[in-house]
């Protein structure tokens, strides 16, 4: 039984914490089935993921020991976040056996040189494989492929996947280091992020900002935001 399938058959929302703990850390078993899973895995992961309520995985991030070294990936990175979380694995229907990071920025983008083209397929497919909806090849030239999750969310509208997206988002590191802080008081965006250049930094601003209202708007942490200083 997977991971999935059997947090769906132990379900019970009063109790349900280390299924939590072990989703939000990326424990190898909650991704095994996303990656290569069965229809029913599959099935079962989309259940039991939107059955449990946002709240339930923000009162665990809480209680995180945060206090690992963060990189400069862990900071998100895209210029869309539609085209990450829709347009990439809907794109690579049609390549079955993945695609460049220059040909899926031609087809989102369409810009007039390869290297923004390059980016921009790149930048896009790592977000999407921050949701576990594509993989990216080790070697290089790297190209996107879908997962079995990728390829079974696509017959799902963007709408309806939204909630599933807040619950990956939330296994980011980066996102549970700046958001446990702001539950719990004042936090400089720039502070949690002097890691980075300053350039760096300033750049993706916007996304952290957005990401953050995306997960919280109309929740009741949504007030939470108020505590983050943005410049």
């Amino acid at each position: 039984m997977s991971f999935y399938s059997e947090w769906l058959t132990d379900y019970d929302s009063r109790s349900c914490n280390s299924y939590i703990i072990q989703f939000l850390k990326k424990e190898p078993q909650t991704t095994a089935a996303l990656l290569n899973g069965s229809n029913e895995d599959l099935e079962s992961a989309f259940s039991v993921l939107n059955r449990v309520p946002l709240k339930a995985f923000l009162d665990v991030i809480l209680t995180l020991r945060l206090d690992r070294t963060m990189k400069t990936s862990e900071v998100l990175q895209y210029s869309s976040f539609y085209d990450g979380a829709n347009r990439i694995p809907e794109l690579l229907e049609f390549f079955p056996n993945g695609e460049s990071f220059v040909n899926l920025g031609y087809q989102l983008v369409g810009a007039s040189n390869e290297a923004a083209n390059r980016k921009y397929g790149e930048n896009h497919s790592r977000l999407a494989e921050t949701l576990n909806l594509v993989s990216i090849s080790e070697s290089k030239p790297r190209y996107a492929k879908n997962t079995a999750w990728g390829r079974y969310l696509v017959q799902f509208s963007f709408e309806e996947k939204q909630e599933l997206f807040k619950r990956f988002l939330l296994r980011e590191y980066y996102l549970q280091v700046i958001l446990q802080q702001a539950f719990q008081g004042p936090v400089s965006y720039f502070k949690t992020v002097s890691f980075l250049a300053e350039s760096t930094a300033t750049r993706r601003r916007s996304n952290t900002h957005h990401v953050l209202n995306f997960i919280l708007a109309g929740t009741d942490w949504e007030r939470y935001l108020e505590n983050i200083e943005w410049n």
